[in-house]
């Protein structure tokens, strides 16, 4: 959310970043599958998670790339839910707005 301005909504989040992942914005394919994954806004689905990282993957998108990796290291275990990002984290991050 906006400080003031609009409520945070996890659920909100998933949607638009679906939308601009549904039109092959790498950062945005990476975010649902994150949000897939540790269960932002839907509930967690690893299948699904593994889609969206293999669609930004395959742009390129390194931390899918990464996530892919580390998923299948771990026997496609799910991510946890960790704390918000760091500034510097953010930059790399799915911003809706």
């Amino acid at each position: 959310g906006s400080e003031g301005v609009l409520k945070q909504s996890d659920s909100e989040a998933y949607l638009w970043a679906r939308r601009a992942a549904i039109k092959g914005i790498p950062k945005a394919e990476y975010a649902v599958g994150y949000y897939s994954e540790v269960g932002i806004g839907v509930k967690p689905d690893i299948e699904e998670a593994k889609r969206w990282y293999m669609r930004a993957a395959a742009q390129g998108n390194k931390r899918a790339i990464a996530r892919l990796t580390e998923l299948k290291r771990q026997g496609n275990r799910p991510g946890k839910r960790t704390a918000r990002p760091t500034r510097k984290d953010a930059e790399n991050e799915c911003v809706i707005m």
